[in-house]
């Protein structure tokens, strides 16, 4: 018998027992009969995030991968896909983002303006960043949220921000990707943002000076003023060292750029998709291991 041949007849010897496994388990259903959805995560789960996401996002609304995903607590080991998380507050210095890119817009122009009514608390050390706190990794690695957090650095580099903090052995791109399937599957797609203007993790200082004196209101100086800044070029100044000790910090290896990036909150709460990847809902250690094997991961 061919090498091949051979090789063929293992497989599906294999494939036969594990059908036997799930239908003694009670386990067989349509997801569990068909192997390509599974084999198409784990090969997913392989690739750099910016490739995992361009491929993901073709696949994250088919039927049957939604099921594969969802296996987490019934695959057989409901343990292996749990990932612990704590709500705490870290300092902003203490970040780095797991995205090369940030929108200058976005970051400055509510510390310019005070749109929302926060500049306060970001002066003051205790930053309010609204509804939903920021998702984080063992205390580093900043996962959604980037933007709140860049306005926070921007402004305050010692205040702190409340986190979800995911805490793992993984690396952080392959938490970016479980939370893109979390997200897929409580959203049944997977949106995606992109930066809105210059990316501050690029720009040069004159540049923020230009920005800063261009947008500030009279509004937003007055908090400003109330913190011991006596005029704009003070502002000027404070901003563009505190953008500078920020791209100081770099990012994290393999940082894609923002279309890449989970939006936790686009569809339902952050803490929705944050608790199914805490509860290991989401079957990405080993996809497939309802089989009865290790799922080839």
């Amino acid at each position: 018998m061919r090498r091949r041949d051979k090789l063929h007849n293992i497989e599906r010897a294999n494939l036969l027992a594990e059908q036997r496994y799930l239908e003694s388990k009670g386990l067989l259903n349509e997801f569990n009969k068909d192997r390509k959805p599974i084999q198409q995560i784990k090969d997913l789960k392989e690739l750099p995030i910016g490739d995992f996401v361009n491929k993901f996002k073709s696949i994250a609304t088919d039927t049957k991968v939604q099921g594969v995903l969802k296996r987490g607590q019934k695959d057989g080991n409901p343990g292996d896909d749990k990932i612990s998380y704590e709500s705490t507050d870290i300092p902003v210095s203490k970040l780095k983002p797991t995205q090369n890119e940030i929108g200058m817009d976005e970051s400055l122009k509510n510390i310019l303006t005070d749109k929302y009514g926060s500049l306060g608390s970001f002066l003051q050390g205790s930053a309010d960043v609204g509804p939903n706190p920021l998702v984080t990794y063992n205390g580093q690695y900043i996962i959604d949220g980037h933007h709140r957090w860049s306005q926070v650095f921007a402004a305050n580099p010692k205040a702190t921000v409340p986190c979800m903090n995911l805490k793992g052995s993984l690396g952080p791109m392959d938490i970016l990707k479980i939370v893109h399937m979390s997200i897929a599957v409580g959203a049944k797609k997977l949106p995606l943002s992109s930066a809105q203007g210059t990316n501050l993790l690029k720009v040069d200082s004159q540049s923020v000076m230009d920005y800063v004196k261009t947008n500030m209101t009279e509004t937003a100086f007055k908090v400003w003023q109330q913190a011991g800044n006596e005029n704009i070029e003070a502002v000027q100044k404070l901003i563009t060292g505190n953008v500078g000790a920020m791209q100081k910090n770099g990012v994290a290896d393999g940082a894609p750029p923002r279309t890449a990036m989970p939006q936790t909150d686009a569809a339902e709460k952050t803490t929705a998709v944050i608790d199914r990847v805490a509860g290991g809902q989401i079957d990405f250690n080993k996809p497939g291991h309802q089989f009865g094997g290790d799922g080839g991961a």
